[in-house]
């Protein structure tokens, strides 16, 4: 049986919660202080007559605050998690708001981005060959990473549900912490070894450091419970969900996780049994990928421990070929039949029906791994694993199996090539939006060699027009070979399309180059070539403004929304120059014109918001939020905007009331927010903002 951890138990008394209880009538007030501050330094304040209670009235408050179920006490107890000089009390308001989300209350708060506070650190951005922490100063490196979705360390373990349990197991052994990873195993448990607690620790420390495990590298795709009924054959929706129990009684749950982490594959004296057989490895970043299920034992006390692992992904890899093509086009078959038998229409009908596809596409994925290792090299099998892998967004998953077509079909080596470098710049451009600027110029870099090689392979119009766009994004000092590329691609092009491409390509270089003049010119020898082309009508449109001609660009903006009515940034980019010539009551009308026209869109939604907010009808605001709340429920735009809104509100009532309030107005915020002005290709994709000012290395 697995031991009870000590912990001390904060005992709430009469008095206390009578020192507490001023405070607590007060949270509204405190939370809006919060709503006014733009930095920490602003926001501190707001809790220091908390911070100044004793203790034990802390505690009071804040079990009282979680009981109150209101978004302003959420918004209060996160600021405590956040910037409370006591850790005690972090971990408590941390608790406490774990007990709101599992009512469905979350914060609308967000902690200002500027980092003030002695209390709150960032975690830096460590390279994978830095000094690994300690297990010594474990407690200093988890408060540091405070900014996880989930606190791993403020909860007791013992009150983890089975899910939590492996995917703490696994986060933190990952985090190279190897404390709380051995707790979690049964004290009989395999994975142990018959290992004390410092000796296997030793034993995974050794391993990380040779290995050099990269802590911040964790990815998991899928986790789900498994009962002991459920069988190969049957189908995931008409398994039991009630809970295995062994013969002894004890109650047993597996926990099935699909994963991936980086690191160096190396030779190491003794084998980690927690340490599955990687199905697939992609050598260019170390990324492992993995398939495990995870027995867990119900102890004594109620809680949950980990008591052995199922290595699936070595299973499969141990399939012969034959039945590992049987189970890929049975999941192919359920799934083709599954969206033949519901044929779902709407998103709730759909919701369902993910996890059962979803987790048939993963073991899919996980047999073509260990398909592969066994068979000849197959073209059309290959490319049927790449296009399945990036159409899920794999992107590193499908790199791995284009590069083997580059290198194993040397026939179309030069298309592989130009297709490999399509992948590499789209996860490039993803590694920006993550804010991995060292990955993602690594693999745009990766694109632009593989461009240059295909164009030695083969002259072709695709590699020169994808090689100028690298180019014009890198930096400035590349624009004239970016030209030269496009001039070698209009000499091969196919038809009046591609002529008009390049045409865009050339204006946008001179827009570039603040040549506005000549950038019309190209825009409207694009549209002679190609009329119904809307990037070529959207552009010409940003020419036209930027020449003061704002009639024209109007009318272009116009064009282009009736040649593609479903872009709803056309809508954004048309409400904006109405609002710049100060004809505000256009600019709405064009929003809600495109808001009509598509429903469902989050990103005009958000503008009309935006819109309503500058000019202080905080009702429409809100309605609007709502709207884009509808639409996405995760959004955390939503929650910021709403902050902001909230602060308007509470300056437009200052105001009104005489009061001083110091903080920056959230309307100057919302104004200054960037708008992407870009577009490329249809449909229109926004450049990120931080491609135009990177470097080679």
């Amino acid at each position: 049986m697995a031991k009870k951890k000590n912990r001390a138990v904060l005992v709430v008394r009469e008095d206390d919660m009578a020192q507490a209880q001023p405070l607590l009538e007060q949270y509204h007030e405190i939370a809006s202080e919060l709503h006014r501050s733009f930095s920490i330094d602003q926001a501190e304040p707001a809790l220091t007559n908390i911070n100044n209670l004793p203790e034990a009235s802390q505690v009071a408050f804040l079990k009282a605050l979680a009981k109150e179920r209101h978004v302003d006490a959420a918004d209060v107890l996160l600021a405590l998690n956040e910037l409370s000089p006591s850790k005690n009390m972090r971990k408590e308001a941390r608790r406490a708001l774990i007990h709101m989300e599992e009512a469905k209350i979350y914060p609308h708060w967000a902690l200002p981005k500027e980092q003030t506070s002695r209390y709150r650190i960032v975690v830096p951005s460590f390279d994978a060959d830095e000094e690994l922490p300690s297990d010594n100063n474990v407690g200093d490196f988890i408060e540091e990473d405070e900014s996880e979705d989930y606190d791993y360390d403020d909860v007791d373990i013992d009150e983890l549900s089975p899910e939590r349990v492996v995917e703490t197991f696994v986060l933190l052994w990952v985090k190279s912490i190897f404390s709380t990873p051995y707790d979690l195993l049964t004290d009989d448990s395999p994975l142990r070894g018959g290992l004390a607690k410092d000796e296997w620790m030793e034993r995974r420390k050794a391993w990380a450091e040779k290995a050099k495990l990269n802590r911040y590298e964790l990815e998991t795709g899928f986790i789900f419970e498994q009962t002991a009924q459920e069988k190969e054959s049957r189908l995931a929706d008409e398994a039991s969900v009630e809970q295995a129990t062994s013969d002894n009684g004890t109650n047993h749950k597996t926990i099935v996780l699909d994963w991936s982490m980086v690191f160096n594959d190396i030779a190491f004296n003794e084998p980690l049994p927690e340490l599955p057989q990687a199905t697939l490895v992609y050598n260019k970043t170390g990324r492992h990928w993995f398939w495990t299920n995870y027995e867990l034992i119900e102890q004594e006390n109620g809680s949950w421990r980990i008591y052995n692992m199922t290595d699936e992904g070595l299973k499969a890899l141990q399939l012969p070929a034959t039945v590992l093509r049987e189970r890929i086009e049975g999941h192919k078959s359920f799934i083709n039949e599954l969206k033949q038998k519901y044929n779902p229409t709407n998103r709730e009908e759909v919701a369902p029906l993910v996890d059962v596809s979803l987790w048939r596409i993963i073991q899919t994925i996980h047999y073509y791994d260990a398909l592969v290792k066994q068979v000849p090299p197959e073209l059309a099998l290959y490319e049927e694993i790449a296009g399945r892998m990036f159409a899920s967004l794999q992107y590193e998953r499908s790199m791995v199996y284009t590069e083997m077509i580059a290198e194993r079909f040397s026939e179309v080596r030069a298309d592989t090539l130009r297709l490999l470098a399509s992948i590499q710049k789209q996860y490039g451009d993803f590694c920006y939006e993550e804010e991995n600027d060292e990955r993602a110029l690594r693999f745009i870099e990766m694109a632009e060699e593989n461009l240059r090689e295909s164009l030695v392979i083969e002259n072709t119009f695709a590699a020169h027009m994808a090689l100028a766009e690298i180019l014009m994004e890198d930096s400035e000092v590349h624009l004239d070979e970016a030209v030269d590329h496009l001039r070698e691609a209009k000499a091969l092009s196919s038809g009046p399309a591609d002529e008009a491409n390049v045409e865009i390509q050339l204006g946008k270089i001179d827009i570039e180059r603040e040549q506005d003049e000549d950038a019309l010119h190209h825009y409207q020898r694009a549209i002679e070539l190609e009329p119904g082309s809307a990037p070529a009508w959207f552009n010409l449109a940003d020419a036209q403004y930027k020449l003061k001609n704002v009639e024209a660009a109007i009318e272009s903006y116009r064009h282009a929304i009736q040649l593609q009515p479903d872009d709803e940034n056309l809508y954004v980019r048309l409400s904006l120059l109405y609002k710049s010539e100060r004809q505000d009551d256009l600019a709405i009308e064009v929003l809600k014109e495109g808001l009509d026209l598509n429903p469902n869109s989050f990103e005009i939604s958000i503008s009309l918001a935006t819109f309503f907010m500058t000019i202080d009808d905080y009702e429409q605001g809100e309605k609007y939020l709502d709207k884009a709340a509808e639409i996405d429920a995760d959004s955390l735009t939503v929650g910021v905007f709403r902050s902001m809104l909230d602060s308007l509100r509470t300056m437009a009532t200052s105001k009104s009331t005489g009061r001083n309030v110091a903080a920056k107005p959230a309307r100057q915020v919302v104004e200054s927010l960037p708008v992407d002005s870009e577009r490329t290709s249809k449909p229109f994709k926004p450049s990120h903002p931080k491609k135009k000012s990177r470097k080679k290395k």
